[in-house]
């Protein structure tokens, strides 16, 4: 898909193609982020310790 249909209004909910799947990554951020404290300690998490929670899901 070009960049510029990437970025283009699709009067979606989130507008564009883009502005979904950041959606989508910062959703996925915050809740791995949640389960990273989890007491059961998910070693496949420890990675998300580099990786900024997001303050919005627009962000």
């Amino acid at each position: 898909m070009p960049k510029g249909a990437l970025s283009a209004d699709r009067g979606a909910f989130f507008g564009s193609v883009l502005g979904t799947l950041n959606y989508i990554v910062a959703g996925d951020t915050i809740w791995l982020r949640r389960f990273m404290v989890h007491p059961s300690d998910f070693p496949s998490l420890k990675a998300m310790v580099d990786i900024p929670a997001p303050a919005s899901l627009r962000q």
